[in-house]
């Protein structure tokens, strides 16, 4: 699954939004923006439930669910269910009655990596590939050997920074899994303009920022734009060429 996270060029519609995990919403807490989900694990006593963890850790000052909120959802019908479910983004604007506190990163245009980085390919949620294009700078995903396109523009997605984030995962039950993230750290790989690098992350409560240091212990610089986060369990192979 992928978790959307949106600071500005907010679209009018945003979708299809599907069920919570607890490591999504320990990952959107630290952004303290009205947390968009339909549902999830729920059941009384189950590791997995999410709901019992987002009211424990008091995480979200708004949250936008698809089984109450139903005002601010409706369903595509060109998707079936439960693809289908799409989130109007002004009903959950509306909810964010707080001022919130906005999660940053060190952007700069001019940094450069070490390390060559044409292609990075690994298995995970299937056959993942990122090429990258030295005209726009970015790089294009494709999933299982095809173009991944958004539905709405039809235009490949391009992406600016690349971050691999080594955690833990361990199976609860025959229904789902769980990563490690509040509490943690571990390794990353992060890819920015066809070069690439090592460092850590780390981080220290459910609602603390991760924080992405490179191999000296500093703070990582991004490009300006978009940003991609991939949690893979540690092990996984990266190939980058």
């Amino acid at each position: 699954r992928l978790m959307g996270v949106w600071n500005s060029n907010v679209p009018e519609v945003i979708g299809p939004v599907r069920s919570a995990r607890q490591y999504y919403t320990a990952l959107a807490a630290e952004y303290d923006g009205v947390f968009c989900h339909f549902g999830g694990p729920s059941e009384s006593g189950d590791k997995l439930n999410v709901y019992n963890y987002m009211e424990k850790n008091n995480l979200f000052q708004a949250r936008c669910d698809g089984l109450t909120e139903t005002e601010a959802y409706y369903r595509e019908s060109s998707r079936t269910a439960p693809h289908n479910a799409c989130l109007y983004t002004e009903k959950a604007r509306e909810m964010i009655d707080y001022t919130p506190t906005v999660r940053s990163f060190q952007f700069d245009p001019s940094v450069e990596l070490a390390n060559t980085a044409e292609e990075i390919s690994l298995k995970f949620g299937g056959n993942l590939t990122y090429t990258y294009d030295s005209e726009t700078q970015t790089y294009k995903r494709e999933v299982n050997g095809k173009e991944h396109k958004d539905s709405a523009t039809k235009e490949a997605i391009q992406v600016k920074n690349l971050i691999f984030q080594f955690a833990n995962y361990h199976d609860e039950n025959v229904n789902g899994q769980l990563a490690d993230l509040a509490g943690a750290s571990g390794k990353i790989v992060y890819v920015i303009n066809g070069k690439y690098a090592e460092g850590t992350w780390s981080k220290e409560s459910v609602k603390a920022k991760t924080i992405y240091k490179d191999e000296q212990g500093n703070e990582i610089v991004l490009q300006p734009g978009n940003t991609w986060i991939h949690v893979v369990p540690t092990g996984t192979d990266i190939t980058i060429k």
